[in-house]
């Protein structure tokens, strides 16, 4: 007498049963993970004029200054453009940091810096930085945008992200 299809495959029912919802899991724990361990997701406030120390890297102060009309910057109608400023001295190890991030504070609207025009002075990120690197960023913004705060992603320092209060002069 031949067994049932179910007795003759229990095993193999039972370790898929068993196997499916632990190969699930470990998926979803990789993706977890990966998602936080490259995250900058605890923001630490640094007020107006306010250095700090993250790591043995000293970051700031932070500043933000409308660009002079001589610098020729083509800003489009209804816009200004901004240029923001911070000093990131490296500690004993050098130091990656990502193009600072101008968020508007009462709505969460963000900008990417660029560039500014021929003659700009500074840097808009850092790469296995070993010297002070100053960081000089032009943002075009909507002329009712502000007030801010700039984001300064220090690479390899997560989950910590700076965010310093900058205020227009």
């Amino acid at each position: 007498m031949r067994r049932s299809w179910w007795r003759r495959n229990a095993i193999a029912l039972i370790a898929l049963a068993v196997l499916v919802p632990v190969t699930g899991g470990a998926i979803a724990w990789q993706e977890w993970r990966t998602y936080y361990e490259f995250r900058h997701w605890q923001h630490l406030p640094v007020a107006a004029g306010a250095s700090i120390e993250l790591d043995g890297v000293d970051i700031g102060p932070a500043s933000i200054v409308e660009v002079p009309a001589e610098l020729d910057v083509d800003v489009p109608p209804g816009a200004r453009a901004l240029a923001a400023q911070v000093t990131v001295v490296p500690g004993d190890e050098p130091l990656s940091c990502a193009r600072p991030l101008l968020v508007e504070r009462g709505t969460g609207r963000s900008w990417e810096g660029s560039w500014g025009p021929l003659g700009w002075e500074g840097e808009v990120s850092c790469y296995e930085a070993t010297e002070p690197v100053f960081l000089n960023l032009l943002y075009l913004v909507p002329e009712d945008a502000g007030p801010f705060e700039l984001e300064v992603a220090i690479l390899g320092s997560e989950p910590v992200l700076p965010t310093f209060v900058v205020e227009l002069p």
